[in-house]
């Protein structure tokens, strides 16, 4: 694949709330600091007049990058935005080599492929009855375990 194709190195993927102001924002800022392009969305508003826009953005900036790093936590299935990214992301993964880089902030990888814990369907915020968001975010989750990935875990020394 041609570097001319791609807008960014890298898309971010993560829970503004849990990781924004840490992992995810001390990541962010080294990669850029090595010279990286980094699509980086933080909104976690996700009032329905705006998730229609905000979906587009977010396709054509997981598009527009040659891979992306998904970081994974406690709150991440909780977020349809999260979830809508990372179904996203492995299609783009098996319709163009496109690279993820999965990783397991304070949750256990298990609990992802399995679907148990904040990770569990009950908390999946389905909206009118649309059954079919709730299995492909399932299938998704599956999918990235299954791909293996960084398990890290919050330490007091950062």
């Amino acid at each position: 694949m041609e570097q001319a194709k791609f807008s960014y190195h890298v898309f971010l993927s993560f829970k503004a709330h849990d990781t924004g102001k840490t992992f995810t924002d001390h990541l962010h800022t080294n990669l850029f600091r090595a010279g990286f392009h980094v699509f980086k969305c933080e909104d976690d508003d996700e009032e329905e007049d705006k998730i229609d826009e905000l979906k587009l953005k977010l396709k054509k900036g997981i598009e527009q990058s040659r891979m992306s790093v998904i970081v994974l936590s406690q709150n991440y299935a909780s977020s349809e935005r999260c979830l809508y990214e990372l179904v996203v992301i492995l299609e783009q993964r098996r319709n163009s080599g496109h690279i993820v880089l999965p990783v397991f902030f304070n949750v256990d990888p298990s609990d992802v492929r399995k679907q148990k814990g904040s990770f569990g369907k009950e908390n999946f915020q389905i909206v009118n009855g649309e059954s079919h968001k709730l299995r492909d975010w399932r299938n998704a989750l599956k999918e990235v375990a299954d791909l293996g990935g960084m398990p890290l875990q919050n330490q007091a020394d950062g």
